[in-house]
């Protein structure tokens, strides 16, 4: 008898991470956005930056198993990199 082959988690899958990823673009962009129209510093762009801080993202500890899976979880954390260091811009540029 063959070993029992490993279940291949949901996390695997390529889709999942573009998901998150295009998430992730777009509350870069509209960080970026702010930023690249020189919108004066005022409660609102505060607060978009608190929303942004509140949010968060999410921790996942997670080591892909398959070719695919490893692949969309490094396009998923360059995503996650490009993101965080747009938000710290966005802090120092606004001087929170």
């Amino acid at each position: 008898m063959v070993g029992k082959e490993e279940e291949i988690s949901d996390l695997e899958y390529p889709q999942l991470w573009e998901n998150y990823s295009q998430l992730l673009v777009h509350r870069q962009r509209m960080l970026q956005s702010a930023m690249a129209f020189y919108i004066k510093s005022d409660p609102s762009i505060k607060a978009l930056f608190d929303c942004e801080v509140h949010l968060g993202l999410p921790y996942i500890n997670y080591t892909a198993k398959t070719e695919k899976g490893e692949t969309a979880f490094k396009k998923y954390t360059d995503a996650v990199n490009s993101y965080t260091t747009i938000l710290k811009r966005f802090k120092d540029i606004y001087d929170f």
